[in-house]
């Protein structure tokens, strides 16, 4: 899990797709 573009977001890689999501749970 990588942190994205701002503190409330989170970029997982998957099979070379980035999938961008936003979370309060992950910082």
């Amino acid at each position: 899990v990588l942190t994205g573009p701002g503190d409330d977001c989170a970029v997982i890689e998957l099979g070379g797709q980035k999938l961008l999501f936003k979370t309060d749970a992950i910082v």
